[in-house]
């Protein structure tokens, strides 16, 4: 109860001090403020505790009650301590614009980073485990590549009975073998040895395992799981 008086205190101060802001018409010849700046042919505009927004002959201000004559500050009620709490207000509302466009870019770039790293993978369950799995799979990645093309015979750029060579760039799937044997993390728990499955997939180094004669085989590690991809990625650029 004592958080929910909280949040709810904090969201009338927050109401509070946006009435508190007024749309003003009033026009002046000059102001002079306190520490001896001068402005000329002024229109207020607007009013808040903490101040007013003005329009004169060479642009626009805001200009702080502390700043400006007592005449002003009595016209428009200038109250110390309301003026400080709206600054501090706006402060925290503006740091905390701040920190959520921070957070946008930090996802955006995040995104980037794991759709650049990002495979396709078509997999069997060869043995499943709730700490991972080994599984058959055909891992695709997609690469850009340059080939060869030549403009055709008849096209009227080319000269006759002469074909013009030029490299083209595409993006093709470049596709494994089914038959790689490989370590996948984040697979649903509904999946049992045998079933077949295909989901986009990050590298996370490799796997070692004991196989059933004994030995040690290594294997490529993946896992579909974004949040550890993107550690995994982080990790290796520090």
């Amino acid at each position: 109860m004592r958080i929910i008086r909280g949040v709810m205190a904090g969201l009338f101060l927050s109401l509070a001090i946006q009435l508190a802001a007024f749309a003003d018409d009033t026009k002046l010849d000059s102001l002079t403020t306190t520490d001896g700046k001068t402005y000329t042919n002024i229109t207020i505009k607007r009013s808040d505790p903490s101040g007013i927004d003005i329009v004169y002959s060479a642009g626009a201000v805001h200009l702080l009650f502390a700043n400006l004559p007592k005449e002003i500050q009595d016209k428009y009620g200038y109250d110390p301590a309301k003026a400080q709490a709206f600054l501090a207000q706006k402060a925290v509302e503006s740091q905390n614009a701040n920190a959520e466009l921070q957070n946008q870019l930090i996802d955006q770039e995040n995104q980037q980073l794991l759709m650049k790293s990002a495979f396709r993978i078509y997999g069997k369950v060869d043995q499943f485990t709730p700490d991972g799995s080994l599984c058959h799979c055909s891992v695709v990645n997609y690469v850009t590549v340059t080939r060869t093309a030549y403009v055709s015979d008849n096209d009227p750029i080319a000269l006759a009975k002469q074909r013009i060579q030029v490299e083209v760039k595409e993006t093709v799937p470049q596709v494994s073998s089914f038959q790689e044997m490989v370590w996948v993390t984040g697979l649903p728990n509904s999946l049992v040895d045998g079933d077949t499955w295909n989901d986009l997939a990050w590298p996370i180094g490799n796997y070692s395992y004991t196989t059933v004669m004994g030995g040690t085989a290594k294997v490529r590690a993946f896992t579909t799981d974004p949040v550890t991809a993107l550690k995994f990625i982080q990790s290796q650029g520090e």
